[in-house]
């Protein structure tokens, strides 16, 4: 995953939910789609209700095993219950299209506000599909909490290496 999911794109949804995944995001997800060959479409999970976000989220198939293994590395008990369930429940492994597309479910696209355009949103490792106007309400949430600050001056108080 070079460089990853990256840049907000909108695209449209037609009334059966049908809905472009923008071709950046394409390849990526068909780099990390282990049984991905050319010529091929790429799989890809989507997942929604799991970060508390008013949006889907998609991953690569590695990166949605990758919190697989994670979660079923846990020691058994009630923290590895309720993530394996809510993780399992939550998330949907679907094949693009032909047409680089996916089909957005009409309780998801109802529960998460998506109606006839959708914005993709890269963060690297996933990527989020969000209602335009909702995106643009978190998004100036979270300028708000930078309150004017350079919000590269947050990476100075990370410590790479130790």
């Amino acid at each position: 995953m070079e460089l990853g999911f990256r840049d907000e794109l909108t695209n449209k949804v037609d009334g059966k939910g049908r809905v472009s995944i923008p071709a950046a995001f394409r390849a990526v997800l068909a780099a990390g789609d282990p049984a991905w060959e050319q010529g091929k479409n790429p799989r890809m999970v989507l997942m929604h209700g799991m970060g508390g976000d008013a949006c889907l989220t998609g991953y690569t198939i590695e990166a949605a095993k990758a919190m697989e293994q994670k979660i079923l590395a846990m020691p058994y008990g009630r923290d590895r219950k309720k993530l394996l369930r809510r993780m399992a429940a939550k998330s949907i492994p679907l094949a693009i299209d032909d047409n680089g597309r996916i089909i957005l479910r009409k309780d998801l696209t109802e529960k998460f506000n998506i109606d006839s355009t959708a914005i993709f949103v890269g963060m690297v490792d996933l990527f989020q599909i969000w209602n335009p106007a909702d995106y643009e309400a978190d998004s100036a949430d979270i300028d708000a909490d930078i309150d004017g600050e350079d919000a590269l001056e947050l990476l100075n108080e990370l410590r790479i290496g130790g």
